[in-house]
């Protein structure tokens, strides 16, 4: 029938760099990337219990991921970082130094989508080390 969903493709959950948090209640994880990615301020209810910053990570790192299915090995990100960019960053705790930051030195979820937006996006800015840059325009 036109118009009539009938599987929802890949999950959020079903992805390389999400693989590791399944579909558990209180992540994206159930979640349809596609719907992610082309309705991330479509919030209902099921998308109610997420604020729109980790909706915005999400969608950021699934075009992160698709874009280093692209680009290969000279993608600035590996399927670690964006694993620990949401597993950190959706609840504003990413360490962009790894390991070791103090909690000044954290991130939060906007503040890795917009690394993400201003840094891994542009082929241009790509470099081999990522974590180096640091958003200051949110």
């Amino acid at each position: 029938m036109p118009g009539t969903q009938l599987t929802p493709g890949t999950l959020f959950g079903e992805l390389a760099p999400f693989t590791v948090l399944g579909t558990a209640a209180g992540t994206l994880g159930g979640f349809s990337a596609w719907r992610i990615l082309a309705y991330p301020t479509k919030v209902d209810a099921a998308l109610a219990l997420f604020n729109i910053n980790q909706i915005q990570l999400a969608r950021h790192l699934i075009a992160s991921y698709l874009n280093f299915k692209k680009v290969g090995p000279t993608f600035p990100l590996t399927i670690a970082h964006m694993t620990d960019m949401w597993v950190n960053g959706s609840v504003d705790q990413y360490c962009p130094l790894g390991t070791g930051c103090t909690p000044a030195q954290k991130w939060t979820a906007q503040q890795v989508v917009c690394y993400l937006r201003n840094y891994t996006m542009d082929q241009l800015l790509l470099s081999t080390d990522p974590i180096t840059w640091v958003c200051t325009g949110i």
